[in-house]
């Protein structure tokens, strides 16, 4: 959606002042830069996540659900060993959003790698924000989640991020 999409994830340390006050910061985030138009009227759903891990290793994908006529769509994700290259994934089992939940909700993820192995990246929220607009004219906007999650991936955890939408009536009441 919207046209070609790089993102960068990444680690940082650095020092916040504000006023005579100063702060160490250490975290992480993701930079994503995109070009095109977004056709939202077609656009049902999506499910997003990715995070790195302290030892480098790092995972992230982007999928939307099955059409309607249950044909696949765009599902593209990597895995990152901590060096080298990418390694190509796509994800055999997605947390599409179906409740509302703003924490505690496990939101784990299978990928497929292009290496032939499958990996389980457990997730579970830990802030949450909502959007639901109503229905305006013949146009339906998609609910939307976003969440910083808590992610456990073999004997390792961190911080990442997540969003996922859907139509309201793929919402459980």
């Amino acid at each position: 959606m919207g046209g070609p999409r790089y993102e960068q994830l990444f680690r940082m340390t650095g020092r916040l002042r504000v006023g005579e006050g100063e702060r160490d910061l250490r975290g992480g985030g993701l930079r994503v830069r995109r070009q095109g138009v977004r056709r939202l009227p077609r656009f049902w759903g999506h499910a997003w996540q990715s995070s790195v891990f302290p030892s480098g290793r790092a995972f992230g994908y982007i999928t939307y659900p099955a059409r309607e006529d249950g044909k696949p769509t765009y599902n593209e994700g990597y895995l990152f060993d901590g060096d080298g290259s990418l390694i190509p994934a796509r994800v055999v089992e997605a947390p599409w959003l179906r409740r509302m939940v703003p924490r505690g909700q496990t939101v784990s993820v299978v990928l497929e790698a292009g290496d032939g192995r499958t990996e389980t990246i457990h997730g579970e929220t830990v802030v949450s924000s909502f959007s639901a607009i109503p229905v305006t004219g013949d146009f339906t906007f998609p609910v939307l989640h976003q969440s910083i999650v808590r992610y456990t991936w073999g004997d390792e955890s961190a911080n990442g991020m997540m969003e996922r939408s859907t139509l309201p009536e793929h919402m459980e009441p």
